[in-house]
């Protein structure tokens, strides 16, 4: 006959083996849920990567960056006369206000994507490298 206190122990081995198994079965889990992750926001980077350089780093995006960085003004009223907008005059130069709003524009977003951490401080210094550098005297002035 089968002793009590043997089908006891056996209960209680089975017992501890499930929450082991069950241990083992969360761990492996939570790595694969890490590396889906990781992915996911690599894939994300790679989306917001080819917006951006759909947008900029087309014909178009390098004509507006050229005739942006090529504007001259002396300080921030000089601009604002030239390109912006003043109450006396309005919109004094609708074309090129466009064309320094929407670069502007276009940098502000790679900001918020960085505070947002939708992509990371290295893969947007790597994109915006040559605008930085390229910006000269007058875009800092701005800024």
């Amino acid at each position: 006959m089968v002793d009590l206190a043997l089908l006891q122990s056996v209960s209680y081995i089975a017992g501890a083996l499930g929450v082991c198994i069950a241990a083992i079965y969360y761990v492996l889990t939570l790595r694969t849920s890490q590396r889906t992750q990781i992915h996911a926001i690599q894939t994300r980077e790679i989306d917001l990567c080819q917006l951006y350089l759909n947008e900029v780093v087309s014909e178009y995006g390098n004509q507006r960056y050229a005739t942006v960085m090529n504007m001259k003004w002396t300080d921030y009223d000089d601009f604002m006369q030239k390109y912006g907008y003043t109450e006396q005059n309005g919109y004094s130069n609708p074309e090129m206000f466009g064309k320094w709003l929407s670069m502007l524009l276009t940098w502000e977003t790679l900001g918020y994507i960085l505070k947002k951490e939708l992509a990371s401080a290295e893969t947007i210094s790597v994109w915006v490298h040559g605008a930085v550098l390229g910006g000269g005297r007058s875009s800092r002035m701005l800024l």
